[in-house]
């Protein structure tokens, strides 16, 4: 939908018993679907266990807990809501808000309730309107994509006190804003809130930066100064890996391919290398930091360092992460 995603909404309707032992989430990786948070956080909420819910999100804000390629917890959990919810808006229209109504309910005080009724908001909102180009959405679609989002706005403003104490409220209010036209000013700010309260939780930074993307209305010189500001920002304890962190994101973007993105990305290769080199050398058991790194390389025709993670990278998830197949990169630089 909105936003850059990579996870099968097949994936999403999956079913996953959660046992004893539903909130021990393992850092292990799966770059073929979900991740274990991503399941549990969907399944949860499917099962209507909110209580069980709201503890383990507390317990992953408090202890900033992360995956073993440095991913937040938090953040994957949050993925598999909102890809169950996407779907459901779909195949199940009115399932997920019916789990919110009894959540309400059913734990009056919770403080992360309010932001899943703004992700079922939403959903519904983009449901309505469908993922094609502006001129091509009809007018009952607009109207229920504006009534949506106002309600989901709502719902932010009313509880701003008690939800911003998570890092997805400003999020999903980042988001709602370049959504509904607001003034730059006021996107900005909430950034810059979000980020002083959270340091390092570079998720804030990708719900800007997505609608940097030329499909919405931003351009590659936007992006690039977005992303120099942010990394040379005080408020960056991250330093270059937050570099690193945020030209792979874009790279996902529609108009990013393998061929001109060097070009029209304005990324600085160098750079973008030193942060690639801190990200796995900060966390070297990840096979997905190494696979990005490993195509990033390709592309950048820079033999060496290819060659240096070559020997390393599995070549299997390489496959369900790069835009030049393993054997194109091999043979490019077989001579060199």
């Amino acid at each position: 939908m909105r936003q850059l995603r990579q996870a099968s909404a097949v994936a999403a309707l999956l079913s996953l018993s959660l046992g004893g032992h539903a909130q021990e989430l393992d850092t292990s990786e799966n770059p073929w679907s979900l991740t274990r948070a991503a399941n549990v956080g969907a399944e949860l909420f499917a099962g209507a266990e909110f209580v069980r819910l709201d503890a383990l999100v507390q317990r992953l804000l408090k202890n900033r807990e992360r995956a073993i390629d440095g991913r937040f917890q938090l953040a994957l959990l949050e993925s598999g809501i909102e890809e169950r919810i996407d779907a459901w808006a779909t195949v199940s229209p009115g399932a997920a808000a019916r789990l919110v109504a009894d959540w309400k309910k059913a734990v009056p005080d919770s403080a992360y309730r309010p932001i899943v009724e703004v992700m079922v908001l939403r959903a519904d909102a983009w449901h309505a309107r469908g993922d094609g180009a502006a001129a091509q959405v009809s007018p009952a679609g607009w109207e229920s994509f504006k009534a949506r989002n106002e309600a989901a706005r709502q719902v932010l403003q009313d509880s701003r006190k008690r939800a911003s104490a998570f890092p997805v409220w400003y999020s999903q209010a980042i988001e709602l804003a370049f959504e509904t036209s607001q003034p730059r000013e006021k996107i900005d700010a909430l950034l810059l809130e979000g980020v002083e309260r959270f340091p390092g939780y570079f998720n804030l930074y990708f719900s800007y930066l997505n609608y940097l993307q030329p499909k919405w209305g931003g351009s590659f010189e936007q992006a690039n100064s977005f992303i120099l500001e942010q990394t040379m920002s005080p408020d960056n304890p991250d330093g270059e890996v937050l570099y690193a962190r945020l030209y792979w994101f874009f790279d996902q973007c529609d108009q990013c391919s393998d061929r001109k993105y060097f070009e029209n990305s304005q990324v600085d290769w160098v750079r973008l290398r030193k942060g690639f080199d801190r990200l796995t050398a900060t966390y070297p058991y990840s096979a997905r930091n190494l696979a990005a790194f490993t195509d990033f390389a390709c592309r950048a025709n820079d033999a060496a360092t290819y060659k240096r993670l070559r020997v390393r990278v599995d070549a299997e998830v390489y496959g369900t992460m790069s835009r030049i197949p393993l054997e194109r990169c091999d043979a490019r630089f077989a001579a060199k």
